[in-house]
């Protein structure tokens, strides 16, 4: 067929009254020469859409994505466009106080705010972790005020949690703690993130039953914070010494805010996710779960956590020590702000690893109930004694020295 049959465009002329056989094989070589214009223009990296797409391809070795429609046109999208497409759209749903969002914009999403790429220009990291969290702006007074310690205005990025960040799925890394998401539920898309490996949604107001969210995300998560509350200092418990005696008086230093309200009624999630070193549940309504004698099962399962806290979770009950004592790899446990009506078991010598342990304010015993004198002169123990060593109710009656030998007389005080 004559060039000059065809323009610029592809389009052929009208032609007069052809036969069936003609007509069909003039529109099929119109579609064959549209697709070969419209191809080499995005080779040339010409951008172009298309209103109705039908099916979408993507090359994870080459980074190109394919739409089209037969008949109707052809679109080309490369992974750089997937991506900022995909964060374009979550930044709408939030409000951005602190201009934490400020450089998302331009081609090259990897060079913004908080996101980082592979070397294959897939999004691997988005860190927006609030960078003036309340945990460091509040304290509570002695008149039991909540006080405010700094003159920053709000930082948190507040809105919805948009489903498009669920098609990144290269990501192992996601921070989004201490902002606002207005009372959500934790989304269910998250099973889609099937790479992730560090996960912190704390106190980020998100509300509602932990349910399915990390079913899916059994090979690859290491590090599990959704806490929904946190830390601040308390200085009710504090009150003038005139005594020239050297005392530390029993009481505790700080309280927890809410940063959410979360909930289990089980902890059946944790059966998959047997690589997890860090769980931190802090704050989350463990009440209705502690009831069963049996609540901390799935934490036996668990062989490679390292630090587990359960602060201010409503935990009711017995220490569950059967469970904690089958996690071999365990450095730290913080169960303080909870009802725990046993003593500390005295097989918690068998978690070697164990370098930190956090009852305070949780009714805990001691193992030893009517100990008075803690003397362990002559030993193989150094160093110095952490201010925070303190037996319940008893308080030290001697100065804290700083090396061995140590030899403290220990009294209860006087309700």
């Amino acid at each position: 067929m004559p060039s000059s049959t065809l323009d610029c465009l592809g389009e052929s002329p009208p032609v007069k009254r052809p036969s069936l056989r003609i007509a069909m094989i003039i529109k099929e070589i119109n579609f064959i020469a549209k697709s070969i214009l419209i191809l080499s223009q995005t080779l040339s990296s010409t951008k172009l859409s298309t209103n109705q797409i039908v099916m979408e391809r993507t090359s994870n070795d080459l980074g190109l994505g394919f739409s089209f429609d037969l008949g109707l046109g052809f679109s080309f999208l490369s992974t750089e466009d997937h991506k900022r497409a995909a964060l374009l759209s979550f930044k709408p749903h939030l409000t951005d106080p602190s201009n934490l969002l400020s450089s998302w914009h331009g081609q090259n999403c990897c060079t913004w705010n908080g996101i980082h790429c592979l070397e294959s220009l897939h999004v691997s990291a988005i860190d927006l972790r609030n960078p003036n969290p309340d945990s460091e702006k509040f304290i509570i007074n002695m008149n039991s005020e909540l006080v405010s310690m700094s003159n920053s205005t709000a930082t948190a990025l507040n809105g919805s949690f948009s489903s498009s960040l669920f098609s990144l799925t290269y990501l192992s890394y996601l921070d989004l703690s201490f902002n606002n998401f207005m009372h959500s539920n934790i989304p269910t898309g998250l099973a889609n993130l099937t790479r992730l490996s560090y996960l912190n949604l704390s106190n980020a107001m998100f509300n509602g039953s932990i349910t399915t969210q990390f079913f899916i995300l059994t090979s690859s998560l290491r590090w599990l914070d959704i806490s929904c509350s946190y830390r601040v200092p308390d200085y009710l418990p504090l009150s003038p010494n005139l005594s020239s005696t050297v005392q530390v008086r029993s009481g505790v230093y700080y309280s927890y805010l809410i940063g959410g309200n979360l909930s289990l009624s089980s902890l059946n999630f944790l059966l998959g996710l047997h690589n997890l070193r860090e769980l931190k549940l802090s704050g989350v309504d463990l009440e209705k779960t502690s009831q069963s004698t049996k609540w901390a099962e799935p934490l036996m399962y668990l062989s490679n956590l390292h630090k587990l806290e359960l602060s201010n979770c409503r935990i009711f009950g017995k220490l569950p020590a059967k469970q904690l004592l089958n996690l071999t790899s365990l450095s730290g446990l913080v169960m303080d702000f909870n009802s725990l009506s046993s003593p500390i078991p005295r097989e918690f010598v068998n978690l070697t690893s164990l370098s930190e342990l956090d009852f305070t304010n949780s009714n805990i015993r001691a193992p030893w109930p009517k100990l008075e004198i803690l003397d362990i002169s002559s030993t193989l123990v150094n160093g110095s004694l952490p201010s925070s060593f303190l037996f319940g109710q008893h308080h030290f009656t001697t100065p804290f020295p700083s090396t061995s030998p140590l030899a403290f007389d220990i009294q209860s005080e006087a309700p």
